[in-house]
């Protein structure tokens, strides 16, 4: 052992194990959150993904001063507001109060919705530590879940997870079509029934994600053991290399996001699994 240890020590090798990796044999089923878990997109937040379709729509309205950010990011708003901010709400439904303030035709107000769904399509990328903890799942033979809250809908949520590598699961929640989340907890009881049915006896259960309140908090109340897994953003911003480029993230762009976002899933998604 001492002469395995000093092996590992010489060529650089972490002797602590990794922190999901070593827990996944001791469950029956495994779920993952999808945004920011499974997947990253190269933004620091995720509503710049419309700072950067700003140009194009633009262009594609011939008015160089409509402000699509802006006006997209108000129609969630409302549209959340709408429902209590309680229910999930679905794209079509944002674009359809977006369509109202904007005031655009039906046919430009869809042509902007498709080319949203078409840019999410371009900047999403799987998270590739995390996509060992997925692949090794299935040789134990685990059940394998995804849980997302998204108001994407559920066909682009499959078309995208499967292009990012990720196929084959057992269950897919995703919010917008369950009009349930998991910040307020109301997903679990479903993912619990559709997945202990698959068992005789009760099923032991672990969640990954993010998100300390719906992914830890909101899945500890129904039983769900969880592993928290922070954004790599956060480990970038908690980073010397965060510290340095403050003004960066104080004052940015959405050419400057994308560049700290790309910093980020290149070089912090891994430290971010780290045990703390």
């Amino acid at each position: 052992w001492r002469l395995w240890d000093r092996t590992l020590q010489n060529r650089g090798v972490a002797k602590c194990p990794h922190p999901v990796l070593a827990r996944l044999p001791f469950y029956d089923a495994v779920s993952w959150d999808m945004f920011d878990t499974l997947v990253d997109r190269p933004f620091v937040e995720p509503h710049e993904l419309f700072q950067l379709m700003e140009r194009p729509v633009r262009k594609y309205l011939r008015n160089i001063y409509f402000p699509y950010h802006h006006l997209r990011r108000e129609a969630e708003r409302r549209t959340r507001q709408d429902h209590g901010n309680r229910v999930e709400v679905t794209l079509n439904e944002i674009y359809e109060v977006f369509g109202k303030i904007s005031g655009l035709g039906a046919e430009k107000v869809e042509y902007i919705k498709n080319l949203e769904l078409a840019y999410e399509r371009q900047v999403i990328r799987e998270r590739t530590d995390i996509t060992r903890t997925w692949r090794l799942a299935k040789v134990f033979g685990k059940q394998r879940s995804i849980i997302t809250d998204i108001y994407l809908p559920q066909d682009f949520i499959e078309e995208v997870l499967r292009a990012c590598g990720y196929d084959g699961w057992d269950e897919l929640f995703v919010s917008s079509e369950w009009r349930t989340r998991k910040d307020d907890g109301t997903i679990y009881p479903s993912y619990i029934e559709a997945v202990s049915s698959k068992f005789v006896h009760r099923p032991k259960l672990l969640h990954i994600g993010d998100n300390p309140r719906a992914d830890r908090d909101m899945a500890s109340l129904y039983g769900i053991d969880a592993h928290v897994i922070p954004k790599s953003m956060d480990v970038l911003k908690a980073s010397g290399v965060g510290a340095a480029q403050q003004l960066a993230l104080r004052q940015r762009s959405y050419d400057t996001s994308v560049v700290l976002g790309l910093q980020a899933s290149r070089r912090f998604s891994r430290a971010a699994l780290r045990p703390r």
